[in-house]
């Protein structure tokens, strides 16, 4: 994430908010690229306390560690499969 895209996804956020009359609380960590030059108006931005992020974030807390095991062995169990029934298959 660079802070170009953040603010041109912030904008484009904050006018759908708008259009449909909805406020928005948005919380976000404190990485760099987070910084705002745009002042949204139906979007309020909460930032995290420094050095939180692994402890507030479940996805810092093995979510995507255990998404990529799972992932691996359903590829893995789908290529001895495929073996098995001696289909070629090319997975990209």
């Amino acid at each position: 994430m660079i802070s170009t895209i953040f603010n041109e996804w912030l904008k484009n956020f904050d006018v759908h908010v708008g259009t449909n009359n909805k406020k928005v609380l948005l919380i976000l960590d404190n990485a760099p690229s987070h910084i705002s030059l745009y002042k949204p108006v139906n979007t309020t931005i909460i930032f995290l306390p420094p050095c939180t992020t692994s402890k507030l974030q479940p996805l810092d807390a093995g979510v995507i560690k255990t998404f990529k095991a799972y992932y691996k062995r359903n590829l893995c169990l789908f290529e001895f499969e495929n073996f098995e029934k001696e289909v070629k298959q090319k997975i990209s």
